[in-house]
Parts: C-alpha cells; structure tokens; sequence
C-alpha cells in the first residue's frame, strides 16, 4: 500500500532532504522518512487536533527529532480561510475532511507561505482538498520542484493532472498516483 511511494526518495536525496508532510494524520509516514530517509528536516502539517495527539505519540515513541512539528493544527488551502472539521466516517481519523465555513475552527493557509526554503518531496494526503493544496503551492512548486506522493480521489484525477501540468508535472500513470476508493 502506501509505503510503495517510500521507495521514490529513498534511492534520490541523501540525507539532508527538507520534506513536506500535508495531512500527517497519525505520522506513520512522517515516521517511515525520518528512520528510512534521514531528511534534514520533515514539516509536518494535520489540522486535526484527535490526529495531532497521535502523531505526536508516534513521533515520541519513535525518537523521531527531525520532524517539525511548529505548524500542527493549521491545514492547507488555496488561501487564508476558515474551515471545520467534518468526520464522514465514525472512528476514522482518515476520512475527516475541511469544509470551509466564515467562523471555522481550523485556519489554514496556502503551502506557499507555510514552507520556508527548498524542499525535494511533498506527501499530500487532504481528503478531496489536493486542487486546494496544490493552488496554494505555485511557487514552492516552481522553486523547488519536489517529488510528490499525492492522493487523489479517483474522480478528480483529470482535474489533479491538470493542476500539476500547469506547474510542469502532471500525474503519471499509474505509478505515483496512489488514488483513494471513491465513498459508497
């Protein structure tokens, strides 16, 4: 499953990578780079405040250091808003989602000025919101040029693609598009 995308950075960057985890959820990837990848530094962002506790257990009990944690509970999206959490599935960390609202709880931002710096690899895990987070990255994505491990809901590949063309990317198939059952 999701650690197949692992391998795309391991065999590139070296050491002192500067990685992007958007939508972190419990840190089992932000786990898997610092022990496997050994990156300079990993920005971890997750909006959601039940995810974020587990994340920083996992990081805790796996002696993870090179996470930077500074920006937990902000999200990612096109532009400064407002947003609350929405859970489309009980007891599934996984399936909660932003809808933006005029007084919501979690404010977020574009990615483009949240990362400071280079970066060689962004994971973008934002349940239905990756137009959003990839609106909000022009220049990071244009300066840095980063591998990107992004999930896509399978009806919104063909918008995803484009968004990425438009930055000179695009998803290619099917390696790298590591697409989400569509909700029954």
């Amino acid at each position: 499953g999701e650690t197949r995308g692992l391998g795309v950075g391991v065999n590139g960057w070296g050491s002192h990578a500067a990685i992007v985890g958007v939508g972190a959820l419990g840190g089992k990837h932000v786990v898997d780079y610092a022990r496997f990848m050994q990156p300079r530094s990993v920005l971890v962002l997750e909006p959601n405040p039940e995810a974020m506790a587990v994340l920083r257990k996992n990081l805790m009990a796996n002696a993870v250091t090179s996470a930077d944690i500074s920006q937990l509970g902000i999200g990612v999206a096109a532009s400064v808003a407002s947003f609350d959490l929405v859970s489309t599935s009980a007891g599934n960390l996984g399936a909660t989602r932003l809808a933006q609202t005029a007084d919501g709880k979690v404010q977020c931002a574009p990615l483009d000025a949240l990362i400071a710096g280079k970066v060689a690899f962004i994971k973008v895990d934002v349940e239905g919101m990756e137009l959003e987070a990839l609106a909000g990255a022009a220049h990071i994505l244009g300066d840095s040029r980063p591998t990107i491990l992004i999930e896509v809901f399978p009806q919104r590949i063909p918008l995803s693609d484009g968004a990425l063309r438009r930055h000179g990317r695009g998803l290619p198939p099917p390696v790298g598009v590591w697409a989400a059952r569509a909700a029954g």
